[in-house]
């Protein structure tokens, strides 16, 4: 066993015997230092908080998201429903969201343009505009590097104010050519430490290249070096963009570690505000709202029923349970869940189910 420098730790060495004086029980070997901490897999639990969800089925807090789309696609749109989602504790696009303080960094369309905007989100949303006393505008009033930027808010700001940091867009910060992995991996790394700083998740609004646009994988649309694509736990791209008469009708690929795939989002971008769709038998995309659907299909209705056997007292489902009433195996549920209408992934091995409407 080696120690810092390659060199080998022995039982006389300081480090063994701090881990000893730590945990003096050898068959719960517990080493801990300032860099690293190594404990057993049972022991996990009794060490470390579980992560738990900021948005229910895309991202836990202290965690970090990058949503990505072509020009005027309302990448900045989206980001500002979402401050709102998250100061109001609403749901974002069928998404709940655990209700936080939210700083926005805001570099294209100046403070009092993203007030006017999270004002018309309120009034189109139906959400209290009281809730904006829980967003914030960062102004700045130099450009700084994003190194600096940091620095700033750590001597004046306290941790754990803000639940949520956004930064739109990605460009303002990243100083030369964003196709050059080290330009990106500094730019990584200190927004990094500014979300460790304020003890915050960190949501980032990003472009696409010009030749991808509407095609190809999540990480081969996002411009840039792929390190952008690699970083975030959590990607929510907008790939697929259709200009109607007066709306834009938009597709949504979402791809995240920490919870159950999710099946893509139709959405209309329609006088700043996006509404999630559902696709009818001819493929056309329209707003849900109305009188209470049927299933498709046996299978949908099959999981609905699995679903009100076992849902629990906060209207959610644990998969496993539905596993087991349904006698399929897990990737089989998933796959009823993304079929069916109304179906939302939750949290971890989670669902909830709201009958959708026309």
């Amino acid at each position: 066993m080696y120690g810092f420098k390659n060199e080998p730790i022995g039982f006389d060495s300081p480090v063994v015997l701090q881990s000893k004086a730590h945990n003096l029980n050898t068959q719960d070997f517990h080493f801990e230092n300032d860099i690293f901490e190594i404990m057993p897999s049972n022991k996990i639990a009794e060490h470390v908080p579980p992560d738990t969800p900021l948005i229910h089925g895309l991202l836990c807090q202290k965690h970090k998201m990058l949503i990505y789309g072509p020009s005027k696609s309302g990448k900045s749109f989206i980001s500002t429903a979402l401050a709102v989602a998250l100061a109001s504790g609403s749901d974002w696009l069928g998404f709940p969201c655990e209700k936080c303080k939210v700083l926005i960094i805001e570099l294209e369309n100046g403070p009092y343009a993203t007030m006017e905007r999270i004002e018309h989100i309120c009034e189109k949303s139906g959400i209290d505009k009281t809730c904006m006393k829980n967003i914030y505008i960062l102004r700045l009033k130099s450009f700084p590097e994003i190194a600096a930027l940091r620095e700033a808010l750590a001597q004046s700001i306290k941790s754990d104010i803000y639940g949520t940091v956004i930064i739109d867009p990605a460009y303002s910060f990243l100083k030369g050519n964003e196709n050059q992995a080290d330009i990106v991996d500094a730019f990584i790394r200190e927004i990094d430490g500014l979300a460790g700083t304020l003890n915050s998740s960190l949501i980032v609004c990003h472009h696409v290249r010009k030749a991808k646009e509407g095609s190809g994988s999540s990480i081969d649309m996002i411009s840039g070096s792929s390190i952008f694509g690699r970083y975030f736990q959590t990607l929510f791209g907008i790939v697929r963009v259709k200009k109607r008469n007066y709306y834009l009708q938009e597709t949504i690929e979402i791809a995240t570690r920490c919870f159950p795939p999710q099946p893509n989002l139709s959405v209309e971008f329609r006088d700043g505000i996006f509404t999630v769709c559902e696709k009818t038998d001819n493929e056309k995309a329209t707003p849900s709202a109305g009188v209470s659907k049927p299933a498709k299909n046996d299978k949908s209705a099959k999981l609905i029923k699995a679903y009100e056997k076992n849902k629990s007292e906060d209207g959610t489902a644990k998969i496993s349970d539905l596993v087991s009433t349904m006698n399929v195996v897990r990737n089989t549920v998933i796959s009823y869940i993304k079929q069916t209408p109304g179906f939302v992934l939750v949290g971890k091995g989670r669902v909830k189910y709201s009958p959708q409407t026309e």
